[in-house]
């Protein structure tokens, strides 16, 4: 049975700082509209059962249906979602989220997502990030 993204919040010990902002400038690309409708946040997850306190900052945005602020298990969720199929080729990548191999648009997103990736495993460590990709229950 897949363990649930809040029990993987609590045994990983890690917590949610999060600051509500006017707007993103690290997408360029964002359907505009969306944006100016949609609630931006800038967080911070911390780290803080296994010695020295380990950090994670980015931006998280939700739609105008959304009406409250977005809970750790759906920051994580999302973070998670974006690192995934990362184990293959740019190419089958492109293949399996329908980006255009020849475009420098979709390379751009795979990098972030590779460094999303990197910097998960910074603040989990390699068995607890596989953890979450491979046996978490995505929201």
């Amino acid at each position: 049975m897949p363990k649930s993204m809040d029990d993987f919040v609590k045994d990983h010990q890690l917590q949610l700082r999060l600051v509500k902002i006017l707007g993103r400038t690290d997408r360029a690309g964002f359907d505009e509209a969306w944006s100016k409708t949609a609630t931006h946040y800038q967080f911070k997850i911390e780290a803080i059962g296994f010695g020295p306190v380990t950090e994670f900052f980015g931006t998280y945005s939700q739609g105008s249906a959304h009406k409250t602020a977005p809970r750790l298990s759906d920051i994580l969720d999302s973070l998670a979602m974006d690192c995934s199929g990362l184990d293959k080729s740019f190419e089958s990548w492109c293949d399996d989220f329908g980006y255009d191999t020849d475009s420098r648009k979709a390379f751009s997103v795979y990098e972030e997502c590779l460094d999303i990736r990197k910097r998960l495993i910074a603040l989990l460590g390699r068995n607890a990030f596989r953890e979450l990709i491979e046996d978490v229950e995505r929201l």
